[in-house]
């Protein structure tokens, strides 16, 4: 017997916890309702997919498209992910409605809404300038399809199974790989191909409430916010700052072990002050007159700290992975021996256990 809802996105071993972070979302904000969570992956740490299947209502599942398939997309060097979205019409031989979720994105109260939706739900591609074409997804017009039709976005979709959905999911493995050549954005363009391929009837819902991008002046009400592929919100301070949301969800995920993102603007994002995981640091530096005092360093074997170019501290990744009681010690250390963070008018800066407070200047 079909379940009523699920709902579909992808997982990559490093924005792991963009998935996460949605994931948590969802039963955050629709508590009562009755779904499950499909995440299709096929390259994360054993310690992430431990950490997502703690989560309720998740599954995880390997991307298993057929064979010469994932030849033709490797040929473009593309990742599979990309094409994750084809899976809610395979998953409605198991459930009634299926909804693709992007995962560069926040969401910020219950979007059940998309659900009430005819045979697909889809929300419009707005940007600045209005909803552009479809052809906005290739380099070349098609003839045999409408090119001047509004174009609607990938990164939300809800299926019924009153769709042809098996015919669909065929047609677009097959067609997918002769169309590579003139798709500028994939996802998208195949998916405005076979509403009119299918003659399917869909509902279209507002990009304002499913969609809104995060630099939109109603993205603070939207119950999806998109963050752009250039200014990812755990890349941009000024965007992070503005969905602290997104980032108390980030704090939980990281709370049941989950990976941490590449903190590369430190230190106006809080650093060691949340233990963040060591393989996620690049290479941190406390110079006095230009001086390096003390360098953090992730050479891909190990994080090493030095004073004055003297190694003093090493943690392995496998003392890490494994959380070994030696790993725990050291981490403690080296959490003691440096950490910047902000403070409200000030950026405080600790080396040795000496705390410094600095005034910051009111652009810093």
């Amino acid at each position: 017997m079909k379940r009523e809802l699920v709902f579909v996105m992808s997982a990559q071993r490093d924005s792991v916890f963009e998935t996460g972070n949605i994931v948590l979302s969802l039963n955050k904000y629709m508590p009562d309702t009755d779904f499950d969570i499909v995440i299709y992956q096929n390259d994360l740490f054993l310690r992430d997919k431990e950490v997502l299947q703690k989560i309720k209502n998740v599954k995880l599942k390997e991307f298993d498209f057929p064979q010469n398939f994932k030849e033709e997309i490797e040929k473009k060097s593309l990742p599979i992910q990309l094409f994750g979205i084809y899976k809610i019409f395979d998953l409605l031989d198991d459930y009634k409605t299926a909804v693709w979720l992007d995962t560069n994105a926040a969401i910020q109260a219950s979007i059940i809404g998309i659900t009430n939706c005819s045979q697909l739900g889809l929300v419009f591609d707005r940007d600045n300038t209005g909803i552009p074409k479809i052809s906005v997804n290739f380099n070349q017009s098609l003839p045999d399809y409408n090119m001047d039709i509004l174009n609607h976005s990938a990164h939300i979709a809800a299926a019924k199974d009153a769709l042809d959905y098996r015919n669909i999911y065929t047609w677009l493995l097959e067609q997918t790989p002769k169309f590579l050549s003139q798709l500028t954005n994939p996802a998208a363009g195949m998916l405005n191909l076979l509403l009119q391929q299918f003659n399917i009837e869909f509902s279209s819902f507002d990009s304002d409430e499913y969609g809104a991008f995060a630099d939109s002046y109603k993205a603070n009400v939207a119950r999806i916010v998109r963050f752009s592929k250039k200014n990812k919100i755990w890349r941009n301070i000024n965007i992070l700052k503005a969905f602290p949301e997104w980032y108390r969800t980030h704090l939980e995920w990281l709370r049941l072990g989950g990976k941490d993102f590449v903190r590369d603007e430190v230190p106006n994002i809080l650093f060691i002050q949340q233990k963040v995981p060591i393989e996620n640091i690049k290479e941190v530096s406390f110079k006095i007159f230009g001086i390096p005092l003390l360098k953090i360093k992730n050479d891909g074997a190990a994080v090493r700290a030095y004073v004055c170019g003297i190694t003093i501290l090493k943690i392995s990744r496998q003392e890490n992975t494994y959380l070994e009681e030696s790993a725990k010690i050291k981490l403690s250390l080296l959490q003691y021996l440096f950490a910047a963070y902000n403070e409200r008018d000030y950026k405080i800066i600790r080396f040795f256990g000496i705390k410094m407070k600095l005034k910051r200047r009111k652009n810093a």
